[in-house]
């Protein structure tokens, strides 16, 4: 008797359109025995407003500088951003003498923090629709003061773009992740180079021919 197909225990392929790509899925290894390290789950209590944090609104900054009063989303340029826009010198280093598996070029771009709400306690997922909309705007402002400020930036057009060619947003949840603290908040980055691993060649040019079927 043949079978009926379970997503859950047969394995499969599921095609990435952007990538064109098969990647495999095999959900039935959930079931496998486990004897790995196990993270017990620490639920922790977090204060509406935590004296101690960064982000609250009216706190210092780690850089020393008083984060503004705000009572829904708030952004600003990062005080240890990973990148920035300072003019970067070229390496000294000839082609010649360069080792070519190990490559470098300058990077250039501007680092922004978003807090979502004043809140400390709360992640997006336990805000009201009234309180994500300005998360949304702050994105759109945010963007479109970046795309003011270099005009001819964020066209993806390597050749015409003055500075930053990439935009570009991002969070780390939990301190396994990474994560500098837990007021719920996330990263943007305008850079002067196209992420690769955020946006493949592959990517791109799959979605010009969506675009243009």
């Amino acid at each position: 008797m043949q079978q009926t197909f379970d997503p859950t225990q047969h394995p499969r392929q599921r095609f990435n359109p952007l990538t064109h790509e098969w990647v495999i899925c095999s959900s039935h290894c959930n079931n496998q025995p486990w004897q790995g390290q196990i993270k017990t789950n620490e639920v922790s209590e977090l204060l509406p407003c935590d004296p101690k944090c960064f982000l609250c609104p009216n706190n210092t900054l780690a850089g020393g500088q008083v984060t503004n009063y705000y009572a829904l989303a708030y952004f600003f340029e990062n005080d240890f951003a990973a990148v920035n826009d300072l003019e970067v010198p070229q390496e000294s280093e000839s082609d010649l003498l360069r080792p070519a598996l190990h490559q470098t070029e300058p990077a250039c771009g501007k680092c922004f923090v978003i807090c979502y709400n004043p809140r400390h306690d709360l992640t997006m997922a336990e805000l009201s629709p009234d309180q994500i909309s300005p998360i949304i705007n702050a994105w759109i402002e945010l963007y479109t003061t970046i795309k003011r400020k270099h005009p001819n930036s964020l066209s993806c057009d390597l050749e015409e773009s003055d500075l930053l060619c990439f935009c570009t947003r991002f969070k780390n949840k939990g301190t396994m992740l990474g994560c500098s603290n837990p007021h719920p908040h996330e990263q943007v980055w305008a850079l002067s180079y196209i992420l690769s691993l955020a946006i493949p060649t592959t990517v791109l040019e799959s979605q010009e021919n969506f675009a243009n079927s």
